[in-house]
């Protein structure tokens, strides 16, 4: 499902409570933008998937792959130091 900008701009730039568009109408963006959503995380997951197996079997749990919209990065672990000591909550 495409949904056009527009659609999406009137989304994130209302807000419940001070919406120019009536109650149905923002149900239906929600609902639309719901299920745009939905549809990007299925393509994402069955992308990630042929990534995801072609490391397991080529690679050890070391490795890491970090990938963007115009390149991807292996890395191996090495060392690794991990503490929560200095996170505020």
């Amino acid at each position: 499902m495409e949904i056009k900008l527009n659609v999406l701009e009137q989304f994130f730039a209302s807000s419940s409570d001070a919406s120019n568009l009536e109650c149905s109408d923002q149900e239906l963006l929600e609902s639309n933008f719901s299920e745009w959503f939905n549809e990007q995380m299925k393509d994402f997951g069955f992308a990630s998937r042929f990534l995801i197996q072609h490391m397991a079997e080529n690679y050890h749990p070391h490795h890491t792959a970090i990938v963007d919209s115009s390149r991807a990065e292996l890395l191996e672990g090495q060392t690794a130091f991990a503490t929560e000591d200095y996170i505020v909550d």
